[in-house]
């Protein structure tokens, strides 16, 4: 048996092109292959339980025993490549909640399976799973191991459940279990809510959606323990070569060094030579000459004091022209939106009488959709709605629509408003610059008018404003000739303080020179001086190095070959990890590729009966990780993401059809659906029905469903219709315990047959309890048929005890009322003294041995056993035969 996850692992492995790896990665992807159970129950987390640690111990331990061949992973594939499209039995037990082995029969296209929750359905879904793919999802996302998860508590044991198919001769064989063959098979309930719960914010989680709903969850947590930081679990570092290494460095770089010394000390005279010359100034020959003439024995006398001094006369920035270049096309727009604000304003008057209008029909449609608002009557009158001539809610709504143009005119008044009070605002700043630059550049002329500042605040303020704007704009646009004035007047200042600077500049890059000659010198001063000084002191450190270090030069070489084969084993890890997380990030894309149109036509097939618009027009499935489901709905151009647009219920059908789409692009023959009825609202059922039953990709295949009530169970049978349910359907129904004697699953299959042949195998065996549990099992079956006949002709009611709502009736008391109807029809002798005979005390006490462990019942006779299998053939004989006319008494 290989997990679920370690398939998936193994296929990511067989996908690698082994020429594009080196020897060491061959060895690690052995490592990892050979140790995989191990390492599986491993994660990031510190302390034992880390994976990297475990590894770095294993590759430790196993270096030289690795294949350097690239694995094989052939042998580990779960099955044979061989594919069944119909799954006719299945065995199981003792297995999870399966106490005692029980034998499924599906030898009908479809097999519908009912019970409460906690009855066994998903130990039996967990078995067929189990059976086909060789392990269990939940076990491996609980981490639970599998030989624990499938243990039954009763028993303390468990046996692999097998299923079984036919050959082209019509043999009974069994399905090899197939992982990569069956795994969309199953139809999960807790894949739909995982689609439907995790959250869309992010691209990750769109991935994660898709990899719950492929049953991915438990591989990418796996993948997940892989850490990015490998480098701090296995040693990169000779501490010993570290310690050592910088001593020996160091006396080899300092005798290097102290040749070098002399070598800059010659470059540093020349280069001091070279400067002298370059300020070529008379008397100076030497650096100290040089730095007097630069400097002056003060340190602030020489050349470039007396330069400084002539650049440090301060000249102010040019006057910006900019403003008196925007102030006549800033009066323009406010003189522009002045006379549309006129025209608005003429407009509005004419709609005065609608604005009151207005005010009443929004102060209406307010009530009406307000939490404490009264709509049962009319806000006016209070007369009751119902009797209104005209809904004064609805028609509040109608006539502001009519009224929107008003509404617009009204926000289209009180923007231009606004705006013209930016306007002003700017203005107003921008005469102030142009004042003040006016005083600057000495202009004595008239200073420009100003404009008084307004706030907007509603439409009826407007005319508290507006004419004194309209005044003091008349003004400022009769200054023309003053802006023009000041213009001269700004470009005549900044011209002489432009001469002034071309002054300054002379001696400023004068000053420049002499300051980089004076820099020039400082370095070379500096420089000389720290390379006497470092040079005494490497003379000191060279003569005092010894050669004592040789014995631990050969334990260094030793141990750097281990780091060099670690550091390829940390490269190898690196590449093959990065390419198994884009391996994961990348299937759910591969996963869904050429799904889009099959899951739009089953999703639109479920919500066949909403709204047109509701349905939709394209989907797209994510092509490339970090990519999103989008989607159109008919009669809308626009693209959304559907897990942002799409109610919970939706996005669960949308997750149920790419289950169904993923199934039918596998081509499989059979689906497997456990109890998807509680993932799905009751408003899709019937769509799902129709979609499972009636659709020509999915009604020739074989159905086994799950469900915890009868209800959806009675929707299916009423779609295939009476007729093809008695053809095509098997029923099976899960009770839960009711006593400890009788934990675990207990099945009414609705097929006596099927019981009594087991009983006669148990008995053949000299199983005798085993016989006797299956025999009380065929009456059970038995008096379950004979109430549906008896019922479907003659109406009857029957009275039976039930020990607690949540277990069927006592089958004491359902054969004893049967006996009771049977006394009032003819005909039907044989059958009632038949149950009468095994009503008696002793049979029907070893009936009850059979399935209850109690000292005070009888011992197991094989005579008793052998009379009762007679018996009970009997009787299923005769209520097989049963034939009711509908006035029979």
């Amino acid at each position: 048996m290989t997990s679920v996850v370690k398939q998936e692992f193994l296929r990511w492995v067989d996908s690698i092109e082994p020429s594009k790896l080196n020897e060491i990665d061959h060895k690690l992807l052995n490592l990892l292959v050979t140790h995989f159970d191990t390492l599986a129950l491993l994660t990031t987390a510190k302390g034992s339980s880390n994976r990297a640690s475990k590894l770095n111990k294993l590759i430790q331990k196993y270096h030289t025993e690795l294949s350097s061949d690239f694995p094989d992973v052939s042998s580990h594939h779960s099955g044979t490549s061989e594919k069944f499209d119909r799954i006719t039995e299945l065995n199981i037990g003792p297995f999870r909640g399966f106490a005692t082995n029980e034998s499924f029969s599906f030898d009908k296209k479809y097999t519908f399976m009912y019970g409460p929750n906690g009855s066994g359905k998903s130990s039996f879904c967990d078995g067929l799973e189990y059976a086909l793919l060789g392990g269990i999802e939940e076990a491996e996302a609980k981490r639970i191991a599998l030989t624990d998860y499938v243990k039954n508590t009763q028993k303390r044991s468990a046996s692999p459940p097998i299923a079984y198919s036919v050959d082209a001769s019509g043999q009974k064989i069994p399905i090899s279990q197939n992982q990569a063959l069956y795994r969309f098979a199953f139809v999960e309930k807790n894949r739909i809510d995982g689609f439907a719960r995790i959250t869309a914010t992010t691209a990750s989680a769109q991935k994660n959606r898709i990899a719950t709903l492929f049953g991915l969850d438990a591989f990418s947590t796996f993948v997940d323990g892989f850490t990015e930081n490998i480098e701090k679990y296995i040693t990169l570092e000779n501490a010993k070569a570290i310690k050592f290494e910088a001593k020996s460095k160091k006396h080899e770089a300092e005798k290097n060094r102290a040749t070098q010394i002399d070598s800059d000390l010659l470059e540093n005279v020349k280069n001091t030579k070279a400067l002298i010359k370059q300020v070529s100034q008379t008397n100076v020959f030497t650096a100290d000459d040089l730095m007097i003439f630069l400097n002056g024995a003060d340190g602030v006398s020489g050349h470039i004091g007396e330069l400084q001094r002539k650049k440090n006369e301060k000249i102010p920035e040019n006057l910006k022209i900019e403003p008196l270049d925007s102030l006549p096309l800033i009066l323009s727009s406010i003189s522009s939106s002045l006379k549309a604000l006129d025209t608005d304003i003429r407009h509005l008057a004419t709609l005065s009488s609608d604005v009151n209008f207005k005010d009443l029909y929004s102060t209406i449609v307010s009530i009406d959709t307000a939490p404490s608002g009264d709509r049962s009557r009319c806000p006016a009158c209070k007369t009751p709605i119902e009797e209104v001539a005209v809904n004064p809610f609805e028609n509040a709504i109608n006539e502001l629509d009519k009224l929107k143009s008003l509404s617009e005119l009204q926000d289209k008044t009180a923007n231009n408003a606004d705006d013209l009070s930016k306007l002003v605002r700017k203005a107003i700043l921008t005469i102030d610059t142009i004042n003040q630059q006016s005083n600057t550049a000495g202009y004595s002329g008239n200073p420009l008018s100003k404009l008084t500042e307004f706030v907007f605040t509603n439409i009826t303020t407007i005319e508290n404003w507006k004419p004194r704007l309209e005044s003091e704009l008349s003004v400022l646009e009769s200054q023309t000739a003053d802006i023009k004035a000041i213009r001269a007047a700004v470009i005549s200042h900044n011209k002489t303080l432009s001469e002034k600077r071309d002054q300054q500049n002379n001696a400023d890059e004068e000053l420049k020179k002499y300051q980089a000659f004076h820099t020039q010198l400082v370095g070379l001063t500096t420089t000389k001086d720290n390379l006497f000084n470092e040079k005494a002191n490497l003379i000191k450190s060279i003569e005092d190095f010894t050669a004592a270090n040789e014995s631990k030069i050969k334990e260094i070489e030793e141990e750097n070959l281990k780091i060099a084969t670690n550091q390829k084993y940390v490269d190898a890890y690196n590449k093959l990890i990065s390419r198994l997380k884009l391996n994961r990030n990348q299937l759910p894309s591969k996963l869904s590729t050429g799904l889009s149109e099959k899951v739009k036509e089953y999703y639109n097939h479920i919500n066949a009966h909403d709204p047109n618009f509701e349905l939709l027009d394209s989907l797209s499935l994510p092509a490339t990780p970090g990519a999103k489901i989008k989607i159109r709905f008919k009669g809308d151009k626009r693209s959304h993401d559907a897990l942002h647009i799409l109610s919970e219920g939706h996005i669960k059908v949308l997750g149920l059809s790419i289950l169904l789409a993923k199934a039918v692009h596998a081509n499989l023959g059979f689906l497997i659906f456990d109890d998807i009825v509680n993932a799905i609202d009751d408003d899709h059922r019937g769509g799902i029905a129709e979609l499972l039953l009636c659709h020509a990709d999915l009604k020739n295949k074989q159905h086994i469903v799950t469900c915890h009530g009868e209800t959806f169970i009675n929707k299916l049978e009423h779609k295939l219709g009476s007729s093809q349910a008695d053809k095509y359907v098997k029923s099976y129904r899960f009770f839960p315990a009711d006593t400890i004697q009788t934990r675990g699953v207990q099945v009414s299959i609705g097929d006596s047959k099927h019981y009594l042949l087991k009983a006669k195998e148990s008995f053949s065996k000299n199983n005798l309890k085993d016989s006797a549990t299956d025999c009380r099992r065929a009456v059970e079956s038995l008096s379950y048929q004979l109430w549906k006949k008896l019922d479907k002709r003659l109406k009857v009611n029957l009275k039976v005890t039930m020990r607690s709502p949540r277990v069927p009736p006592d089958l004491s008391t359902i054969v004893d009322s049967l006996i009771k109807e049977l006394k009032k029809i003819s005909g039907v002798d044989t059958l009632k003294e038949s149950l009468l005979e095994l009503k008696a005390k002793y049979p029907w006490s070893l009936l009850n041995k059979g399935v209850h462990e109690d000292d005070d019942q009888p011992e197991f006779e094989r005579e008793d056993i052998s009379n009762i299998l007679i018996l009970i053939q009997n009787i299923e004989e005769n209520v097989t035969t049963l034939k009711l006319a509908m006035s029979g008494t």
